[in-house]
């Protein structure tokens, strides 16, 4: 499916690189939490499990709110100076101003604890106390400002290109927060929801004074007004973009509970909260670390015509390997679910959803890739009146949805919304940047994802009765299913001269997947 000859020939081997040290760490963090899994759900109930994820959803929240993006200001302007007194003082001031905010506005939340819980982490339960949900959002409300100090320190890394460095810190901090995990959920410490909380403190805690320290050495105690003034003015639209976007993706949590009966919310949540877990794992594996190297890569290139095609040709290959992946996951999430869970637990139920969340998942990839051309022309206006648009549709999707099918609603409005975002991305980034995205093979690549859920959902309902149909002659009806669509993927979507050149670079580990001057066949 050709889009042209015309490519620039940059070799793309760093970038992919790079890309999988970034996704060694989330990739070792969901394989070891799904191991211990069982042990978890074995001693947390489904509730607490729920009031536990609506915590997660303040914590981010409040990230987001306190400097999350401004962070992403600060790598994006880094590239800009050239003095390297500049731009050390770009990393000193960001982090300063980013952990002062932060460390002042949690901390006058926390004389307003009684008021702020019910409105921001939902109503209690039997299993789930007011006291219980207070001491959620004290740990919360300490845990943003060292979370921010930490991945200030973990910017800078990124900035250097430091990956190893960074997945060994990181594998640390992980190692040490399951472990915690673990133990405070145990019988041996039985803690509850707050067992899967504290840990996280403790991990920001030790981290940022490692990892801000370091960097804070390396460039000095000092706040520089020149060089902060453009960052905080390319900064401001995405704060409240950084809120949408959380909302898109979280507030459904917060949603199915206030729409549902008190007395199962904290269930429903918790129900929904592992689907979207298993859903969003792709993203969390490949996406994630492929922008924390591809954004700092891209801003690097200096032509702008360059710029344009890159953004084209690595979007293609970027939809296709993540929904590549997504299509194990969609096709097979029923069985993993049944292994990873305890037999009669409630959280079992959760597998119609994922379908919908994991398809998502790749309109969601979709979506980011058209973020790039805005920030590449520091224009986040737009990208703030897209993802308005998106959250006000994603808040009546789940208002129409969740009262009508429960948790399964939450599912198909993230879908609805993420497919929304994809066109409207993909429509204004035409207007900053020349980039003529590849719409053929990216309608080709989503339409194998659409397939597959829609083959995968009525089939996993229908035999959800235990009885009706073996597991073998599923799970080879899905394998089949599985294997044409990868043939489509690999003889269809891909050229020639592409699957020559990533065959060689799976294979030999040394050709630089480069485009070639081959005519398309």
């Amino acid at each position: 499916m050709s889009q042209g000859t015309d490519k620039p020939r940059r070799p793309l081997s760093g970038l992919f690189r790079h890309s999988a040290i970034y996704g060694l760490v989330p990739a070792m963090q969901k394989v070891i939490t799904l191991a211990i899994i069982p042990l978890v759900f074995k001693w947390l109930p489904a509730e607490q499990f729920g009031a536990s994820l609506i915590t997660d959803l303040f914590l981010i929240a409040l990230a987001e709110i306190l400097g999350m993006n401004f962070l992403s200001g600060m790598v994006r302007f880094y590239f800009d100076h050239k003095n390297e007194n500049d731009r050390k003082a770009v990393i000193s001031s960001s982090i300063l101003v980013t952990s002062g905010i932060a460390w002042t506005f949690c901390g006058s939340m926390l004389f307003f604890v009684d008021e702020l819980r019910p409105i921001l982490l939902g109503r209690d339960t039997e299993g789930v106390s007011e006291g219980v949900l207070a001491k959620l959002l004290i740990i919360a409300l300490l845990t943003v400002p060292f979370q921010l100090c930490t991945q200030s320190g973990f910017r800078y890394l990124q900035i250097l290109k430091r990956s190893g460095t960074y997945s060994a810190i990181q594998i640390s901090k992980m190692f040490l927060e399951l472990t915690l995990k673990v133990v405070f959920v145990s019988p041996l410490m039985n803690l509850g929801p707050l067992g899967l909380i504290l840990p996280v403190l403790i991990g920001e805690a030790l981290t940022s004074l490692v990892v801000t320290g370091w960097a804070l050495r390396q460039v000095g105690f000092k706040v520089n007004w020149r060089v902060l003034k453009p960052i905080v003015l390319y900064t401001l639209p995405l704060i409240p973009v950084g809120l949408c976007q959380l909302g898109i993706h979280k507030f459904d949590l917060r949603l199915l509970e206030a729409f549902s009966p008190k007395a199962t919310a904290f269930t429903l949540v918790g129900i929904y909260g592992l689907a979207y877990q298993v859903g969003y794992l792709v993203n969390a594996l490949m996406l994630g670390p492929f922008l924390q190297i591809w954004q700092p890569w891209i801003y690097d290139v200096e032509n702008e015509r360059e710029r344009g095609e890159l953004v084209a040709r690595i979007s293609s290959y970027a939809i296709l390997a993540i929904a590549t992946a997504s299509l194990f996951l969609i096709l097979f999430n029923r069985e993993a679910i049944v292994i990873f869970t305890p037999k009669g637990s409630e959280l079992r139920d959760g597998y119609v959803a994922v379908p919908w969340v994991a398809s998502a998942y790749v309109l969601w990839a979709l979506y980011k890739v058209t973020e790039i051309p805005f920030f590449i022309a520091k224009r986040t206006g737009p990208v703030l009146g897209i993802n308005f648009i998106a959250l006000a549709l994603n808040v009546l999707f789940n208002w129409l949805l969740i009262p009508r099918f429960g948790f399964v609603g939450a599912g198909i409005a993230t879908f609805s919304t993420m497919l929304s975002l994809a066109v409207m991305g993909m429509l204004m980034s035409r207007t900053v940047l020349i980039v003529h995205f590849e719409l053929g093979r990216i309608l080709a690549t989503l339409g194998t994802v659409c397939v597959a859920g829609v083959i995968v959902v009525p089939l996993d309902t229908y035999v959800a009765t235990p009885g009706e149909i073996p597991l073998g002659p599923i799970l080879a009806m899905k394998a089949t299913l599985l294997g044409a669509l990868l043939w489509v993927h690999w003889r269809v979507i891909l050229r020639a001269d592409e699957r020559r050149l990533l065959m060689d670079w799976i294979l030999k580990r040394k050709a630089p997947l480069s485009s070639s001057d081959d005519a398309d066949q």
